[in-house]
């Protein structure tokens, strides 16, 4: 039903006055020559090779240039610079007006604009030369990986009431590369910045939905619906998934017009170059060259849809239980479930409880909830591992902080995302993995383990610190000790006649002996440690700082976590430590 109304809802919208069904992505003639231009793009030119053409207009094509086989990446910029420089002084010296004696090529180029140009255009035609480089080799695996998804996608955009040509936008972003991340820091096949996704997906070091597939194409059909809910036009709202609602409000504003010809035609906005203006004019080469694409390649083989069911995870679990408990391959298990990142792969983090598990499924697969029922008690968690932290000191090296906390180089530059694992700074903070916890399940009492602190047993067993000091009578700024029995099912302790309050206090912070640190605050949940000189540093960031823990966690993937004033650091010594949207697939700005 729900479908239904999206789908009557689109139609309603989308009808002329006089009863006709409007054009959702309108092509006006004066669009064409762009189109053609991205036509060439994606049906007929590889990435061997490209189109050195006029940047304003796109029907002015001097070369196309092909590549000679195993050109490197220097040898390619430079032959494109050496053809661009040609061109060049040929249209300086047809601005200068003699056109007596031309040779075949010079009088070929003076043709394409025009046996009657004049010095000014030509001389600015000679500034204006750019080199596009071919996608169609691109495409073509596009158009193969697109079968994976294009079912759901088609799905999605029928639910949500959206046209079904959006389905080629992937093609212009990331010729459905899953794995694509570009120079602004887009990712996945609908290419998300980070602050935009965040909109609609979760996005951090843990979890990156931008990645997903089938996540991010229910985002992206939620964020086309909202342009098209502010813009009422679908040409602006792809334009505003490209540049920004605000920013198709500023060219709207600025041009007097709703019509995205008039647009592409007139701004001037500093932030509407190439790429937003051929935004659209792509997107619509793009529909062509898939509606066609036994013309551009001959035959194509999609690859199909692996058959899968979603499961949301009532519980957190590590990602070995899931294996195990699913009996899937991790390598399966991972292609449906692009959005869990690295630290839940390697066990350092678990996969958080209401993550929607994708699994294998089909005929003969028995049903998800039985199989996730295999994962026994002791192995379902209440919270996530906490983080832990290490503050580069002078002398450190990578090595050297692997070794000293019994870990990996590696485990260590995949946690942190370092692109150089030799080049790390003083002050700096990284992220160590923390061993695996021991599950509270659906016990009622704990018996306290050295290294034990309120805020990580209240966190494991779902509870607040002031919830577990206060059921069992105890003073959150005391500590606690190894042995010690404690109520965590949120009941009051046997014998306890009152309940204590939380008291107010300032947060402390304790060195530990591997160390790290443990940051706790009295007032906030962090409670004291159980033998602080071992217990394992972590910063709960969602507790202290409830609606604003987003801009925490900002600081902290930025920063570091707050730091105790207590020196962590090795001896002094020796040291070798130190520390959107993306434009249309293919540019080469030669």
């Amino acid at each position: 039903m729900r479908r239904m109304v999206a789908v009557l809802s689109w139609f309603l919208c989308t009808v002329s006055v006089n009863g006709a069904v409007a054009e959702p992505f309108p092509r006006s003639p004066e669009l064409e020559p762009a189109i053609q231009f991205w036509t060439k793009i994606y049906g007929e030119v590889s990435t061997g090779g490209g189109l050195l053409h006029d940047r304003s207009d796109l029907s002015i094509i001097y070369e196309t240039i092909r590549f000679p086989e195993g050109a490197t990446h220097a040898q390619r910029v430079r032959h494109v610079r050496d053809r661009r420089a040609y061109y060049s002084r040929m249209l300086e010296t047809l601005a200068a007006g003699d056109h007596r004696d031309l040779s075949a090529e010079e009088r070929r180029v003076l043709r394409l604009w025009g046996i009657d140009a004049d010095g000014g255009t030509l001389r600015r035609a000679s500034r204006q030369i750019r080199f596009q480089r071919g996608q169609s080799d691109r495409f073509r695996r596009g158009l193969v990986r697109s079968g994976m998804w294009e079912e759901y996608i088609h799905r999605t955009l029928d639910e949500m009431g959206l046209p079904r040509e959006i389905e080629a936008l992937p093609h212009v972003e990331s010729s459905f590369n899953p794995d694509a991340y570009s120079r602004a820091g887009a990712a996945g096949i609908w290419q998300f910045t980070r602050g935009t996704g965040r909109r609609f997906m979760r996005v951090d070091y843990v979890i990156d939905e931008r990645m997903d597939p089938y996540l991010a194409t229910e985002a992206a059909a939620r964020l086309l619906r909202h342009n098209y809910s502010v813009t009422g036009d679908w040409a602006l709202a792809l334009s505003a998934y490209n540049h920004g609602v605000a920013g198709i409000q500023r060219a709207v504003k600025a041009t007097g017009s709703r019509d995205i010809t008039d647009i592409i035609r007139e701004y001037e906005g500093r932030a509407w170059g190439f790429a937003s203006r051929n935004f659209y004019p792509a997107f619509l080469a793009a529909i062509d060259v898939s509606a066609q694409a036994e013309r551009y390649f001959g035959p194509v083989e999609r690859a199909r849809p692996v058959p899968s069911e979603v499961i949301e995870m009532p519980f957190y679990a590590s990602i070995n239980d899931i294996i195990d408990a699913f009996e899937v391959d991790r390598r399966d298990l991972r292609e449906l479930n692009r959005g869990l990142l690295a630290p839940i792969w390697e066990g350092n983090k678990l996969v958080p409880r209401g993550y929607r598990l994708r699994v294998p499924g089909g005929a003969g697969r028995p049903d998800p909830r039985v199989l996730l029922a295999r994962i026994g008690d002791d192995a379902r968690y209440f919270a996530q591992i906490p983080d832990r932290y290490h503050t580069v000191a002078r002398g450190d090296t990578l090595s050297s902080i692997a070794l000293r906390y019994d870990v990996s180089s590696r485990e260590l530059v995949s946690l942190n995302g370092l692109r150089n694992a030799h080049l790390i700074r003083v002050g700096q903070t990284l992220r160590l993995p923390v061993a695996d916890g021991v599950p509270l399940a659906d016990q009622t009492h704990y018996t306290v383990r050295r290294g034990d602190s309120l805020s990580r047993i209240a966190q494991r067993a779902g509870t607040s610190v002031s919830t577990l000091a206060a059921a069992n009578g105890l003073d959150p700024e005391r500590p606690i000790f190894p042995g010690q029995e404690l109520r965590i099912d949120g009941r009051p302790a046997a014998g306890l006649d009152t309940t204590i309050a939380v008291a107010e206090g300032v947060g402390t912070t304790e060195k530990n002996g591997d160390g790290s640190t443990t940051v706790a605050a009295a007032a906030d949940g962090t409670g004291g440690a159980a033998d602080e000189a071992d217990a394992v540093g972590e910063v709960q960031a969602a507790s202290m700082f409830g609606r604003y823990e987003d801009w925490f966690e900002l600081l902290i993937r930025y920063f570091g976590p707050p730091q105790p004033r207590v020196n962590v650091s090795a001896a002094d010594g020796p040291s070798d430590v130190e520390e959107k949207k993306p434009q249309v697939a293919g540019d080469m700005d030669i």
